[in-house]
């Protein structure tokens, strides 16, 4: 299936100019002020764990939700807290937005971020001293294995790492095929799995460039699995069951909103008929898969 891009019309070109200038002063701030003493300091005093860069991260990143002015945030959060020992977020992938998000998580997240972003000037060295995980590319056959190895390694170590189990973002909005890689690490460290619920597909379209067409967005924590809650089940039907009850959810929050908000691009007939589509086979699933769900 092909990206969705869809018209930009002038409403969409004052928020996405809002939206990127409100981005670019903060990150001048940020990489002018803050940066150099911190990339001194981590260096020095903070290699191993990595901390300060990410709260800086952080800082930032709340900072500019907080003179996001235009944005209506629905953002659910409830009962969940720092983890206290190892702990793997699953969430769908939308948007360049969700890379924005996923720092309202608490705990010390750690990515998995693709090595060539590493190689960006200034950016690139803020994503490499935060301590996140680098993949390479497919092509290198010790890759998959390193980057396993090091998931592990870190999660024993009690830390938090975060998942996008689809690989990529969604081309129609909906929740694509999980991969296992990240079930397979909390399986062996016997990590606590949060799945993470993000509505955000068309704040920036895959394949349509920079363009903010949605300044409205979901994020929800779903039901939070202990290792004694997944463990008898297989793998492959544990990741199932997160996609499908990830899915249900993503459609809720859509009905949500078709109810509420005029302008929601989701009540046009395509997006009505996809979202009709992924509810079928989550009802499918849910009849031929009882003994799990």
């Amino acid at each position: 299936m092909e990206y969705i891009k869809g018209k930009v019309n002038f409403e969409f070109f004052l928020k996405t100019i809002f939206t990127w200038c409100l981005v670019g002063i903060l990150i001048s701030i940020q990489y002018i002020v803050f940066i150099p003493p911190l990339l001194i300091w981590t260096l020095i005093f903070d290699r191993k764990d990595k901390k300060v860069m990410l709260w800086v991260t952080r800082f930032f990143l709340r900072l500019f939700f907080f003179l996001y002015v235009t944005s209506n945030f629905n953002i659910n959060l409830a009962g969940i807290k720092r983890a206290r020992g190892p702990r793997v977020y699953i969430l769908n992938h939308a948007s360049q937005f969700d890379t924005f998000l996923m720092y309202l998580l608490p705990g010390r997240i750690q990515v998995l971020v693709k090595q060539s972003y590493s190689k960006i000037p200034f950016i690139g060295w803020t994503i490499r001293l935060s301590g996140n995980i680098m993949v390479k590319k497919r092509n290198d056959s010790n890759n998959e294995s390193d980057v396993f190895d090091e998931g592990i390694k870190e999660l024993n170590n009690g830390s938090t790492i975060l998942i996008f189990p689809e690989g990529t973002r969604s081309r129609n909005g909906n929740i694509g095929r999980f991969k296992t890689g990240g079930f397979k690490m909390a399986y062996q460290t016997k990590a606590e799995i949060v799945p993470v619920v993000l509505d955000t597909w068309n704040s920036i379209r895959p394949g349509s460039g920079a363009w903010i067409r949605d300044d409205k967005i979901w994020m929800k924590v779903l039901k939070i699995y202990k290792y004694e809650d997944y463990k008898d089940i297989d793998i492959k039907n544990f990741a199932k069951m997160m996609r499908i009850k990830m899915s249900e959810e993503l459609i809720n929050i859509r009905n949500i909103r078709r109810k509420n908000e005029k302008k929601y691009y989701r009540k046009k007939d395509l997006f009505i008929k996809l979202d009709e589509e992924a509810y079928k086979k989550v009802i499918e699933y849910k009849e031929k898969n009882k003994f799990i769900i």
